[in-house]
């Protein structure tokens, strides 16, 4: 696995948040010019709003890693209970067959 420091960590955090703010700021630029342009021509109005949806699912995204805890666990595997189940599930129907 590899090392990364803690400040490492955290530049890359501060990155994605500035970029998060960017990105939401585009999506808003992007959805008011939609509206003026949908007088004129709502075929570009549409790519303009769908331009801004886009904008507005990066801002997410990258919101998201900018909030992830620091973690060290990066090569843990977790298993739900409802991967758990289906297999004893499977296990039960393989031995009444």
């Amino acid at each position: 696995m590899t090392e990364v420091s803690e400040e490492q960590r955290q530049a890359v955090k501060q990155k994605a948040a500035r970029m998060s703010v960017t990105d939401n700021n585009l999506a808003a630029v992007l959805a008011g010019a939609a509206a003026p342009v949908a007088l004129a021509s709502p075929p570009h109005a549409a790519v303009l709003g769908v331009g801004s949806a886009a904008m507005w699912i990066c801002a997410n995204y990258r919101q998201s890693v900018a909030n992830d805890p620091s973690r060290d666990d990066f090569d843990v595997v977790w298993v739900t209970s409802r991967v758990l189940m289906k297999q004893r599930s499977r296990e039960r129907t393989r031995s009444n067959g």
